[in-house]
């Protein structure tokens, strides 16, 4: 039997919300997983219909591949329910066909127009209204919509969804992002309706203390503005627009502060009760004026929502003497709290909760991991019926586990609970294995992701920072697709990163640019290597297609700066190891650059690992000669490093350090005849220095990889599950659910974030190696697993969530036998691999054995 099972479209799955279901209009990538109940199963041929209510109708007949994708280039309606359905067939049998919808955006067609306040009132959230009257039988509506920084809209009275931090933050001088609601007709009626939007500054203009002391403000901030149209199309077949206009009116009310960073203050003095709702004049709301669009480029947002996700309800509460309760959920997160107010409140009455991710020797929240931000939420009570039941920040987010409230006499740990939220790409992964200390690492690697995925990846949510740093993300990026849908976050990235392209190539350090330097620093290659995971996890060749010319012009910026191929410059390299690793680190617990493996030889291996996937991504594309020009260059540069700083007697790269060795090996530019000898060096080292590593955020996953790789599998247990500094088990004794930015417990404010991604990237590790899940091909069609067994480690499993449908590998030393158990989605190859054993497998189940050697 054979059932399709999911479909996607644009490299996106479809769920129920609309929101997931929005695609742009243009090209449409259809891709879908099957499940099958025979083994080796693949798909012989398939077949894929289109239509809408409207007469569209498209019908493919049976294609004879075994690609579980198809390309439609054909023109498509917009702004309607589109129906496909995905039929397969093998050796005769067919499946059922499976059906689903999507919306294409029709924006790009509209000329949006934008308007703001007449008076710019720095800090305010605005409160834009109009009402609509729609005077007869409605067939279908659809509206777009767009308030830079974040808007949240309502019609007539109630929120649109549960999005939060909406539009997806970019470059406003390059694309205004709008989010589409399709299907709205259900939510407006005959006669008055009103259309409510409040809108806050967001990124828009999120000033803060580093920005201003650097006097480097991003050219997208401005004054917050909104853009709408609402499509209404009648029974009788005419269609109005409503756009932005004078005829709204804005004005202020309860939310009387937001800031991204240092909270939100609810006044409920100045709330307006059914304001939102009411077709009525408002006092002090004033016409709205007719403004410029921040930029040219319009396009809809497909990425999918941040949502609330996991509730945090108190592990304990404590109260102090001055009446502050410290509340503990167990948890650091990047949310808002969400507290029950006490009935009968004093006008004027102030209620605050602050919020922290550590905890300091007074049983207070530490302010050292929080730099500048006041991380703190404001309610004023008005002693009326204004007053809310429940009070929850709506324009900013904290990274936290404690909370500190003040201004309620009694509070119980059932009025308080902490809300999680980030964009709803998180996959149905898992890895498990015979080591507490392992798990835990594996949890908190992907709890800190969860924490940082905001529309962009950033690389902390607590502090005055939250930014898009392309250094730390180069190796993230390798770890983000085991756990993470990377199907539209990963394009987003690539194109903000675009958005940051100078005419010289260059790139800078964060994307959209918010701080840092131009050219980014050359191991930034998460730039090319964001596009090539794309198209490996899901199959988007389209990303290569259009990037390309840019990446080669990032490539040649870094060319612009090498002398005889090694490149002249670096920032941070391999950045913030362990202290007593770092510059000056013996008299200063915040020393950062690396003493041990030198800036440019970081600088010029990146440079070397974008030209082998330039000649990848040809190769793709179909182009020979710059398959062969980027080959060409490759192996120039790899003869450059191996002259300047390889020491064949020896098997030393450069300084022989742990960095230097473990990272050479990785690029495979190491003599093969010299590796088993340049791996000793580098396990040498280690162990001389009773596993005090000197690698810091790219270098320690590559020491992990190639340590393992070249027989040292046991090292990289035992560096991965110390629990003494420096270690991932010291954080975790240290209280730790969230990765550290640093592998010190700091008391200063400088680099000292308890929840940072960089160091999270060994959680690839444990998928990579420990399961030995390694993907290959286009949109994982093909997989290798090969795993590798520390001799202390009894069992582990893993579960990867494909585009092809989910892939299980367990393996287990039990009863004098060493079993694998690998479970491959239909239409998937596999090249499974046990102690060298090696069998090609397809779909289904197969267990290899081997005696345990004692």
């Amino acid at each position: 039997m054979i059932t399709v099972e999911k479909i996607r479209v644009n490299h996106k799955a479809l769920k129920k919300d609309f929101r997931y279901r929005v695609v742009k209009n243009g090209a449409l990538h259809f891709s879908w997983s099957v499940r099958s109940d025979r083994i080796g199963d693949r798909q012989s041929a398939c077949r894929l219909k289109l239509w809408s209510e409207d007469g569209f109708f498209v019908d493919t007949g049976w294609l004879q591949q075994e690609s579980q994708s198809y390309l439609y280039e054909g023109e498509l309606p917009t702004e309607q329910r589109i129906w496909v359905s995905v039929t397969v067939r093998h050796d005769g049998e067919a499946s059922d066909a499976k059906e689903d919808y999507f919306f294409v955006s029709n924006l790009e067609e509209l000329s949006p127009q934008w308007i703001a306040a007449p008076q710019d009132r720095a800090g305010s959230v605005l409160y834009f209204k109009k009402n609509v009257e729609i005077s007869k039988p409605l067939k279908k509506a659809a509206l777009y919509v767009c308030g830079i920084g974040y808007h949240r809209l309502m019609i007539n009275g109630a929120c649109a969804d549960n999005s939060l931090l909406e539009p997806p933050l970019t470059d406003f001088t390059k694309q205004a992002c709008y989010v589409m609601y399709p299907e709205i007709e259900n939510s407006l009626m005959l006669g008055s309706n009103m259309l409510a939007v409040q809108v806050a500054e967001g990124w828009r203009r999120n000033i803060w203390s580093r920005l201003l002391s650097n006097h480097d403000i991003p050219r997208f901030y401005g004054r917050p503005q909104l853009s709408l149209v609402l499509r209404l199309f009648y029974e009788d077949g005419t269609v109005e627009t409503v756009h932005a206009d004078e005829d709204w009116t804005v004005g202020y009310g309860g939310i009387v502060r937001s800031h991204l960073f240092h909270g939100e203050t609810f006044d409920a003095n100045w709330a307006i009760p059914k304001w939102a709702s009411s077709a009525e004049a408002l006092e002090g709301f004033m016409p709205a004026i007719r403004v410029d669009a921040p930029c040219e480029n319009t396009t809809t947002a497909v990425m999918e929502p941040i949502r609330p996700a996991e509730i945090y309800k108190p592990k304990s509460m404590i109260r102090h003497p001055d009446g502050v309760y410290l509340i503990d959920f167990g948890q650091n997160i990047a949310g808002v709290t969400s507290l029950s107010l006490p009935k009968n409140l004093l006008k004027g009455t102030k209620i605050t909760v602050k919020t922290g991710e550590f905890l300091g020797p007074d049983g207070k929240i530490s302010w050292a991991t929080m730099r500048d931000v006041e991380s703190t939420d404001t309610y004023i009570a008005s002693g009326d019926d204004r007053d809310l039941e429940v009070w929850q920040p709506v324009f900013t987010y904290h990274g936290f586990r404690y909370a500190e409230v003040t201004g309620i006499a009694i509070l119980k740990k059932e009025d308080i609970q902490a809300i999680s939220f980030y964009n709803d790409i998180a996959l149905e992964s898992n890895f498990t294995c015979g080591s507490a200390i392992a798990n835990a690492i594996h949890k908190m690697a992907v709890q800190t992701e969860k924490a940082n995925i905001h529309h962009i990846l950033t690389d902390c949510p607590q502090r005055d920072e939250r930014m898009g740093w392309m250094n730390d993300a180069t190796v993230r990026f390798e770890e983000t697709p085991y756990n993470f849908d990377v199907g539209t976050i990963f394009p987003k990235i690539v194109r903000d990163l675009v958005d940051t392209q100078g005419e010289d190539g260059s790139i800078t350090c964060t994307a959209p640019f918010m701080y840092g330097s131009r050219p980014a620093d050359p191991v930034s290659s998460s730039f090319l290597i964001a596009a090539w995971q794309a198209y490996r996890y899901t199959g988007n060749k389209a990303i290569l297609e259009e990037n390309f010319d840019r990446f080669a012009l990032w490539e040649s910026c870094l060319g612009n700066h090498a002398e005889g191929d090694i490149v002249q410059y670096s920032y941070y390299g391999d950045w913030a190891a362990p202290v007593y690793a770092c510059e000056g680190g013996e008299h200063n617990v915040d020393a950062t650059k690396n003493a041990h493996t030198p800036g440019i030889f970081m600088s010029t291996g990146y440079y070397y690992l974008n030209a082998v996937l330039l000649s990848k991504m040809a190769e793709v594309l179909g182009d020979a000669e710059k398959n062969k020009q980027y080959r060409e260059m490759a192996e120039r540069i790899k003869t450059a490093m191996l002259n300047k700083w390889w020491d064949g007697k020896k098997g030393i790269m450069a300084t022989g350090s742990q960095g230097c060795q473990s990272f050479a090996l990785w690029l495979g530019i190491v003599p093969e005849e010299k590796r088993a000898l340049a791996a000793k060096v580098m396990n040498d080292d280690l162990v001389a220095r009773n596993f005090r590593f000197t690698t810091g955020n790219l270098c320690t996953r590559y020491l992990l990889d190639m340590l393992t790789e070249y027989g040292y599998v046991d090292s990289a247990w035992e560096l991965m599950t110390r629990e003494n500094y420096p270690s991932y088990g010291y954080m975790l004794q240290n209280g730790a659910t969230t990765v550290w930015e640093r592998f010190e417990c700091k008391t200063s404010v400088i680099m000292n974030s308890h929840c940072h991604p960089m160091y999270g990237s060994v959680d690839a590790w444990f998928y990579s190696h420990i399961a030995g899940i390694k993907f290959d091909g286009e949109g994982c069609e093909k997989v290798t697993v090969k795993p590798y067994f520390p001799k202390s480690l009894l069992s582990a499993s893993a579960e990867v969530e494909t585009v092809m449908g989910v892939l299980s590998v367990r393996w287990m030393k039990l009863w004098g036998e060493l079993s694998l158990i690998v479970d491959v989605p239909f239409g998937m190859k596999a090249t499974v691999e046990l102690n060298g054993q090696k069998t090609e497998v397809g779909s289904g189940l197969t267990i290899l054995k081997q005696p345990l050697e004692i």
